[in-house]
């Protein structure tokens, strides 16, 4: 494991048996994630992204059929006893699930649900806890906090629910923090409050994998942006790049179809998961489809990127 990489995940495939077919969500995918970084992992909903995240803290059903590794720390996540992952999960590694409504307990107090992280992974008693809970809602902007502290999660509004999630996920102050479309369902000022929490974060050094399909949130708050298509990493570039020069013609695609580049929408519609094509996912909606696409094609360097387009076989770019 190279000495700036937090986690380093090789070959991860994750398929669940349906009624005569096997879906593959996650498609032997390598990826690493560097200390300190906000990684945006962005694509279309069925990308695989959710199913990526839910793989890193061991959360998938028993359905799930799990293949390659995901080395986290020196340690194999995929390998370990649950005990073991009990203590990461929610401690090392936090996660901010896509919808805050169902993350939160409704018949427990706000500061309970805080502080509960807290009292796992610390020495910390519950009075101290709650301490430490209603410094994290202030830090949070959920003001006055004695009072917001001390009620049930139906008396948040939606921004203040993701606000009270993010308080939650970082209370142990983890190492990783996951988050799944933390900007759904939410309103253009509370996604600028979601903005500068994250920021707010990267400043602190906690590494962010951020799973999202809104490209301009991923324009403010990733270093790097991963892009999925059909259970694969199609490119993985810098946040800077991705907006100027996208390389893969799926990436072009959901550039081109951002407001501020003319809504062009991208043709055709992504196959299911079952029904996995041969060599490249994109092909049929690409207009530089050609014969070799039907080959399996993996991650080209080009520069300090990578993409998987048969038209960067090949060439050594420099940036």
């Amino acid at each position: 494991m190279k000495m700036n990489n937090i986690i380093e995940i090789s070959d991860l495939t994750v398929s669940f048996k349906g009624e005569g077919y096997l879906l593959t969500a996650v498609d032997n995918l390598s990826l690493s994630v560097i200390h300190g970084e906000t990684l945006a992992i962005i694509g279309e909903s069925g990308s695989g992204k959710s199913v990526l995240g839910l793989a890193i803290l061991r959360l998938l059903p028993d359905t799930a059929a799990i293949s390659g590794s995901i080395i986290f720390q020196t340690q194999d996540i995929l390998t370990l006893s649950e005990g073991m992952m009990e203590k990461i999960r929610g401690g090392k590694i936090a996660w901010i699930p896509q919808n805050p409504k169902l993350g939160f307990n409704p018949s427990m107090k706000i500061w309970k649900q805080v502080s509960e992280p807290i009292v796992l992974h610390t020495d910390s008693s519950w009075s101290e806890a709650k301490k430490q809970a209603i410094r994290l809602l202030r830090q949070y902007s959920i003001v006055p906090p004695e009072k917001w502290a001390e009620e049930y999660p139906v008396a948040y509004s939606g921004g203040m629910l993701q606000r009270a999630m993010l308080a939650m996920g970082t209370s142990t102050i983890p190492s990783v923090l996951i988050a799944d479309e933390p900007t759904k369902g939410i309103d253009a000022i509370n996604k600028k409050d979601v903005i500068e929490m994250f920021n707010t974060q990267k400043e602190r050094g906690i590494t962010q994998i951020i799973i999202t399909h809104d490209l301009d949130f991923a324009s403010e708050v990733a270093d790097r942006i991963a892009v999925m298509y059909c259970g694969q990493i199609v490119e993985l570039t810098s946040v800077e790049r991705f907006f100027t020069t996208p390389l893969h013609p799926y990436s072009v695609g959901l550039v081109n179809s951002l407001p501020q580049r003319g809504l062009s929408p991208i043709p055709g519609t992504s196959p299911a998961m079952h029904e996995k094509q041969a060599g490249c996912r994109f092909k049929s909606r690409c207009s530089l489809c050609s014969r070799v696409c039907s080959e399996e094609i993996p991650l080209f360097p080009v520069g300090y990127d990578n993409v998987r387009c048969i038209q960067y076989h090949n060439r050594n770019w420099a940036w």
